[in-house]
C-alpha cells in the first residue's frame, strides 16, 4: 500500500462476489456492516484513497446526502494532498479512476473541481514522458479539448510500441514475416484471396459481437478470407458458438501467451488486412499490432476516435462522426463509409422484434398505460446535468409522462432521484429497469417507448441502433466529437435527419 493512504477496516473477499448494483462479480469488493450486501468498489466510488477508515454503510443504508457529504469530503483531502505532497504514482492513478466513478455514478457538485486536477496531472505527466494516469477511454467523457485527447492516445500508444519494441531489443530481431513499411499496394497471386483478420475481445456476449456478426458472415469468400483471433476465453455464449462454426479460421489467442507470440501467429496466418476492434477499450491487446504482423492495420468500430499509434494506418469512419474538418484530430488516414459507420446485425437476428404477439404490456415494466415513455438505456454515467436538466423540463411540461431509465449503478440512481426532487419532479415520474437477456427481450419491451432521448458527451452507440430497430424515433443533439455525433449518423442513416438536433434549446 502506498505511503500516506488510509488503513480501511475492510478485508477483500477470497473470491469474486456478486455486486449488488451493477450485478458483475468482483473480488475488490466491499460489505456493509448494515445490510451485509456487497458493492464493487467502482459502484460507490471506493478505492484505498476514498475507503472510509471504519466500517462501510452503503448510501442506501445512511442515506444519499449524508454518505457524498463524508465521501466529498475524503476526496477533497486527496486533492489538497496532491496538490501540496510528492504522493505516488499509484495514488494518481487511484484519483483518476475514482474521478471517472465519481462521473460514472452522476456526481456532479465538484465534477470540475476533480477535472481541472486531473488535466494538471496528465499535463505533467505528459510532458515528463511519464505513464499516464487517466486512460483514453475515459477522456472521451471529459470537457477536453481534442488535442489534448488525441495527444493522451498517442502517449498511451508510443508506451505500447516502447514495450514491444524493448521485447525485440532483448529477444532478438523483429520475427520473420512481420511487416516494417508498409507497401503501397498487396499483391495477390493468381486464385489468392485477400486474407482479412479481426482482432478482438469482444467475440463474447458483448455489443461489438452483436453489431458485427453478420457482417464477419457475410464477406464474399470467392475475394476474401476471413480469420478471427479471439483475445478473451469463450463464455459459450450464442454469439461466440455462430462465429466458431461459421468462421472456419477461428483461432483463439490465449492471454498466456505474450503480445509477440500472438503477432507471431497472426503473422504465420499471412494476414494481409488486420483490423483491431478494441483499441483502447477493455480487454484490449494493442501489444499485437505494436509488432506489425499485416502490411495495412486497422481501427474499427468499439472505440470513438483515434488510435493515436503509427503502427494503426486507417480508421473507419463517415461524414457524419468525422467531417473532413475534423481529420486533423486522427493520427491515422481515414476510410469513409458510404452511409454510417457503424455496422449491426439486427436484420439478422432480431427480425421479429416488431411481432406484438410476443411484445410484453406496459403493466408489466411499471410503465403507465396512457402517459409518454420517454426513455434512454444509456449508461447512467453519460447523464450531465445540462441534458438531464432538460429532460426534467420536458416531464413537467407533459402530464403523465415517464422517464424509463437503466436502474444502475445504485448511486447513480439516487443521484438523479435527488435531483429530480430539487427541482420539483417527483421520483413516481420516473421508471428503472435492469438488464434482461436474451437481448431480444430487452428490444421487445424497447418497443413500449414512445421515444428514446440521446444523452450528449457520450450518445448511445448500440444503444441508438437497438432504439432504432425498436421502432422507437430518437432525439439526438449532434456535438463536436466523434462519440457524440453517433446518434446523428444513425438518424441520417435511417433517413430521418429530423430527429438531429443541434441545440439543447431545440
Amino acid at each position: 500500500m502506498a505511503s500516506g493512504l488510509p488503513a480501511a477496516d475492510f478485508v477483500l473477499p477470497e473470491a469474486a462476489v456478486l455486486c449488488s448494483s451493477c450485478g458483475y462479480y468482483e473480488q475488490e469488493s466491499v460489505r456493509c456492516s448494515r445490510c451485509r450486501r456487497f458493492l464493487c468498489f467502482g459502484c460507490p466510488c471506493l478505492s484505498l484513497q476514498t475507503m472510509p477508515c471504519g466500517a462501510f454503510v452503503c448510501p442506501d443504508c445512511c442515506g444519499i446526502d449524508a454518505y457524498d457529504a463524508e465521501l466529498a469530503r475524503r476526496i477533497r483531502v486527496i486533492r489538497r494532498r496532491i496538490r501540496t505532497e510528492a504522493v505516488a504514482a499509484v495514488e494518481l492513478d487511484m484519483y483518476a479512476q475514482t474521478v471517472f466513478d465519481l462521473m460514472s455514478t452522476c456526481a456532479w457538485r465538484e465534477f470540475h473541481t476533480n477535472i481541472r486536477l486531473l488535466i494538471r496531472i496528465v499535463k505533467v505527466q505528459m510532458d515528463a514522458g511519464w505513464p499516464l494516469a487517466v486512460a483514453p477511454f475515459h477522456t472521451l467523457h471529459y470537457p477536453l479539448c481534442q488535442d489534448t485527447v488525441r495527444g493522451i492516445a498517442q502517449q498511451h500508444s508510443r508506451q505500447t510500441l516502447e514495450k514491444a519494441l524493448k521485447e525485440v531489443m532483448v529477444k532478438g530481431d523483429v520475427p520473420a514475416g512481420f511487416s516494417v513499411v508498409v507497401p503501397d499496394k498487396i499483391r495477390l497471386g493468381p486464385g489468392e484471396r485477400l486474407r482479412i483478420g479481426y482482432v478482438s475481445a469482444d467475440f463474447v456476449n458483448h455489443p461489438t459481437a452483436d453489431l458485427m456478426q453478420s457482417a464477419l458472415l457475410q464477406h464474399d469468400k470467392d475475394r476474401f478470407e476471413i480469420y478471427l483471433y479471439a483475445i478473451t476465453r469463450d463464455d459459450a455464449s450464442t454469439y461466440r458458438k455462430v462465429l466458431m462454426r461459421e468462421i472456419p479460421r477461428f483461432r483463439a489467442l490465449s492471454n498466456k501467451d505474450t503480445d509477440r507470440r500472438c503477432a507471431e501467429a497472426v503473422a504465420s496466418d499471412g494476414i494481409h488486412v488486420l483490423i483491431n476492434l478494441n483499441s483502447h477499450t477493455a480487454g484490449e491487446r494493442n501489444g499485437i499490432f505494436a509488432f506489425r504482423p499485416a502490411p495495412i492495420q486497422a481501427v474499427y468500430l468499439a472505440y470513438p476516435g483515434t488510435h493515436g499509434a503509427s503502427y494503426l494506418d486507417y480508421n473507419i469512419v463517415d461524414r457524419s462522426v468525422c467531417p473532413l474538418e475534423h481529420r486533423r484530430h486522427y493520427t491515422e488516414a481515414l476510410v469513409y463509409m458510404p452511409h454510417c459507420y457503424q455496422t449491426n446485425s439486427f436484420r439478422d437476428i432480431y427480425a421479429e422484434v416488431l411481432d406484438e404477439s410476443s411484445c410484453p404490456t406496459r403493466a408489466a415494466q411499471g410503465l403507465p398505460e396512457d402517459g409518454v415513455v420517454l426513455c434512454t438505456f444509456n449508461r447512467l454515467g453519460r447523464i450531465t446535468p445540462d441534458i438531464f436538466k432538460t429532460w426534467l423540463r420536458v416531464l413537467e411540461r407533459v402530464p403523465g409522462s415517464v422517464l424509463w431509465l437503466y436502474k444502475h449503478p445504485t448511486l447513480a440512481v439516487l443521484r438523479l432521484l435527488r435531483e429530480a426532487r430539487r427541482r420539483g419532479i417527483h421520483a413516481n415520474r420516473f421508471v428503472f429497469s435492469g438488464p434482461v437477456m436474451p437481448k431480444m427481450e430487452h428490444l421487445k419491451r424497447l418497443t413500449l417507448a414512445d421515444l428514446y432521448l440521446d444523452t450528449v458527451v457520450y450518445n448511445g452507440h448500440t444503444t441508438g441502433s437497438d432504439a432504432l430497430w425498436a421502432g422507437v424515433p430518437m432525439v439526438t443533439l449532434q456535438g463536436t466529437t466523434f462519440q457524440s455525433r453517433v446518434g446523428a449518423s444513425l438518424a441520417r442513416a435511417a433517413e430521418l435527419p429530423e430527429m438531429v438536433t443541434y441545440s439543447l434549446q431545440e
